[in-house]
């Protein structure tokens, strides 16, 4: 099945041109939003100037034997990057889940506070402390991984590096942990761009797809 996109009126459509028409603002929140909603984490590390904590949209997955995840950061330029400027001097960081009920102090972490100013007392957060890692975790936050750094990527086409970090350390809430030993994603939060959040819904639970269930569920929505 074959359609034009320029023939489907109600669409609207962007080139390069158009990209580069936009204001910087509007260019970064409509290209940030294209990727759909992605898991928003706080980050927390540890350097000389105390403990920081941020939050991040672009942490990932990247294989589960070892168990490997990535972000992908900017280095220090005009703009202080106290996350990345911890993680060159201490390789140890957390992840952790944001619910609903402290959105609104986990966004303020994103506010360039003073360097010599925990995120943690400065929006008011709780603390804690992952077993093995030397970094500090969200007391209030459903899931907290904590995590290592083994490797920097550099992306040369916009300076952006992937942080490439190992698995210590998981604390779930029971409730989010089911049995088939998924994580439920009910009750944390997503995002789009800079401001956007969204909260995330189960929709729904599909088999794996070998080709004869595959048909059978292409059927099943066609009907």
């Amino acid at each position: 099945m074959v359609s034009d996109l320029n023939a489907q009126a109600k669409k609207k459509i962007f080139t390069p041109q158009d990209f580069d028409a936009l204001g910087r603002i509007e260019r970064a929140t409509l290209i940030t939003s294209l990727a759909g909603i992605r898991s928003v984490h706080l980050i927390g590390t540890r350097g000389s100037h105390g403990d920081n904590l941020a939050i991040i949209s672009s942490f990932s997955h990247l294989g589960s034997s070892p168990a490997l995840f990535g972000f992908v950061i900017r280095p220090n330029g005009e703009v202080r990057r106290d996350t990345y400027e911890n993680l060159k001097g201490n390789p140890f960081f957390t992840i952790n889940s944001i619910q609903s009920d402290f959105i609104q102090r986990a966004h303020a972490t994103s506010a360039k506070w003073p360097v010599d100013v925990s995120e943690f007392d400065a929006c008011h957060l709780t603390q804690c402390v992952l077993d093995g890692v030397d970094a500090p975790a969200v007391y209030e936050s459903d899931a907290n991984l904590g995590l290592k750094k083994i490797r920097e990527i550099e992306i040369p086409e916009n300076g952006t590096i992937l942080i490439l970090a190992k698995l210590l350390f998981v604390s779930i809430a029971p409730q989010r942990l089911l049995n088939d030993m998924s994580v439920c994603a009910e009750g944390s939060l997503g995002g789009t761009s800079l401001t956007h959040y969204y909260d995330a819904l189960k929709y729904n639970v599909l088999p794996y797809a070998t080709i004869d269930v595959a048909k059978e569920l292409i059927q099943d929505e066609k009907q």
